[in-house]
């Protein structure tokens, strides 16, 4: 993903000087974030193509030593990434709701720590490239890609994941039947992820978060055409000029 591609200006009030760090910080991480990703899905698929053939001993070297921390790095990337974007949306469209609420307009944002999608969907509406984006980061790691991982994020975070290539986890399930409420037991565990399962679909969240990214430009931009504008016009600009 590039950088230092948005064509905000350089002569801005005070006023547009917390939206002009933001969007700096915020899009250059998200291109680190969505770079990373990029750089770790070709690892994986490098170490598909290696650990062909290796017999047990070898496979368990290998994905200990090497496959593991990228594999599990890799695997959380997409909801970290997804809630970056809302997050970064989030404060940008709030900064610039100056434009649209002019006089009415309150620095009303909830702390960092309660921005949700939500929050985002509100202080976005009044923007139409928001509703592209939005419907962008719904794909990026979707419940079709958490299904077909094994739900690895979140029970990487809370329970017990499964593990790649070789070994089982979580012998024993336990779940209600929607029916009669009863309780069932399951054995066996959990399979491993095979790389050749995880990588195509990393492939695909890649393409997602390259969607993603647009749509955030397209955003941004739509909003920075406004902000040259306003400054453009702002008498304080017009006098130093």
């Amino acid at each position: 993903m590039p950088y230092r591609w948005s064509t905000l200006g350089n002569e801005l009030t005070i006023v547009w000087f917390p939206y002009s760090e933001m969007l700096l910080d915020y899009s250059n991480e998200l291109a680190n974030a969505i770079n990373a990703m990029t750089n770790y899905t070709h690892e994986l698929a490098a170490w598909r193509d290696v650990i062909v053939g290796l017999n047990d001993q070898q496979l368990m070297d290998v994905t200990h030593k090497f496959v593991d921390p990228i594999a599990t790095l890799v695997l959380n990337l997409p909801y970290a990434i997804r809630s970056r974007f809302i997050f970064a949306a989030a404060h940008l469209c709030h900064q610039a709701n100056r434009l649209k609420y002019k006089s009415e307009w309150r620095d009303d944002l909830p702390p960092d720590d309660l921005i949700y999608a939500e929050i985002a969907d509100a202080v976005g509406r009044p923007w139409p490239s928001y509703r592209p984006f939005k419907r962008a980061w719904e794909r990026f790691g979707s419940r079709k890609f958490q299904t077909a991982t094994g739900n690895f994020r979140n029970s990487f975070h809370h329970q017990f994941p499964p593990r790649f290539e070789i070994g089982y986890t979580r012998s024993v399930s336990r779940k209600k039947t929607s029916a009669a409420g009863q309780t069932i037991y399951g054995f066996g565990g959990m399979p491993p992820l095979a790389l050749a399962h995880i990588v195509p679909l990393l492939e695909k969240e890649c393409d997602h978060a390259y969607v993603l990214f647009e749509r955030f430009q397209t955003l941004v931009e739509e909003q920075t055409r406004l902000i040259n504008a306003a400054v453009a016009l702002d008498p304080l600009i017009r006098k130093a000029g």
